[in-house]
Order: C-alpha cells, then sequence, then structure tokens
C-alpha cells in the first residue's frame, strides 16, 4: 500500500468556440492552473495454484483542480477511484490465458467531466516449436462495456458526446522468434509477460 501526493501545472485539453463560430468546436491543450492528488494506492499479488496467478490494483484519492481559464474560474473536485484485475492461468507448459478487467470511476476535468466506464478483455496465447512460435487469440472489451460520456462547457457553449466503440473486437498475432541462443530462463520469463502485457494491456 503506498500514499501519494501529487501537484502539478498540467497542460490540459480543452473545448471551446473556434473564432465565435457557434457550431465549430476547437480542441486544444491549454496550461491550466494547477492540480492535485492525494490517496494510495493498493498492489497484492497472488498463487492460489501452480497454474493460477492473479494480482489486484487499485487507487483512491481525491482529485482538486485550481485556477482560471480564459479569466474564469474553473475549480473543481472530485472522489476518483480505479481498479484492475489480472488472472494469469497456465493452462499447460505451452499454453496461457489471461483474463483482466478494469474499472475507472467518473472525473473531473477543465471545463467538464467524464463518466466512468469498466472494461474486460481476455486472451489465449498457444506456442508451438519449444516456444519459438506463437499464436495469440484476443478479445478485447468482452461486455461492450467500454462507453462512455463526457461534458465540456462554458459560458457560451455546453457539450455533450458519447464514445461507443463497436466492440468486442478480435484479433489474432502470429509470432516466430529467430535466434541462434537459449535465452536464461529469468529472461524468458520476462519477454513472456512483456509478450503478454502487450497482447492484452488496458
Amino acid at each position: 500500500m503506498l500514499l501519494k501526493i501529487n501537484s502539478g501545472f498540467p497542460a490540459k485539453w480543452v473545448r471551446g468556440i473556434y473564432e465565435d463560430q457557434p457550431n465549430v468546436l476547437l480542441t486544444t491543450f491549454e496550461n491550466v492552473g494547477k492540480d492535485y492528488s492525494l490517496g494510495t494506492e493498493i498492489m497484492m499479488g497472488f498463487d492460489p495454484t501452480s497454474w493460477w496467478h492473479f494480482d489486484i490494483m487499485g487507487n483512491l484519492y481525491d482529485y482538486r483542480q485550481r485556477g482560471e481559464l480564459y479569466g474564469r474560474d474553473y475549480s473543481s473536485s472530485s472522489f476518483n477511484w480505479n481498479a484492475r484485475l489480472n488472472n494469469d492461468f497456465r493452462i499447460t507448459p505451452s499454453t496461457r490465458v489471461q483474463l483482466r478487467g478494469m474499472y475507472n470511476s467518473p472525473t473531473v476535468r477543465a471545463r467538464g467531466e467524464r463518466s466512468g466506464f469498466f472494461v474486460t478483455n481476455v486472451a489465449l496465447r498457444q506456442n508451438f516449436f519449444d516456444n519459438d512460435l506463437s499464436v495469440t487469440f484476443q478479445v478485447r472489451d468482452v461486455f461492450g462495456t467500454m462507453a462512455r460520456e463526457s461534458i465540456d462547457f462554458g459560458d457560451d457553449f455546453y457539450n455533450f458526446r458519447t464514445w461507443d466503440p463497436n466492440t468486442p473486437t478480435f484479433s489474432v498475432r502470429v509470432s516466430y522468434r529467430i535466434n541462434n541462443y537459449r535465452a536464461d530462463r529469468r529472461v524468458a520469463r520476462d519477454r513472456d509477460n512483456g509478450d503478454m502485457d502487450d497482447m492484452n494491456g488496458l
């Protein structure tokens, strides 16, 4: 468990009317005041069996924005949290399955806010020829829960948006490693974990 205290002068995405054209919104970066966060990070890992490992990670923090944008006060705050659960199943020495879930809570941002969302990914990897050939099948956003909403507003506009991707998505990746040496166990394990992170990252 870690206690985190952060503050900064962030460059933030902001939206506004473009050159007095009410039907055109401009999205750009602005250095907006300061933001602060105070909270904790929790990480735990377990091995219920020799073939199953899972990690639980989460953040809880109070988030505050303080400052002005275009001469107007934009100060706001929210209690934010996120959680991630990673399951790693080694079905056989050459077959591996990963199931990952992540939730991000609603949060405020400069001149707006964003709703929370939940994502679940699953991946199956099969190795062949002494792990030189790997075939990975992945499904992203298995339950189609990645959709989220956001609101941006100012003195002269109000913009409501939804983002609803066409999910779940399916992909297959084939990789073949060519070398003339055999890596030691530690290097091979690190490479194996990195490949799974790439294929099933959130």
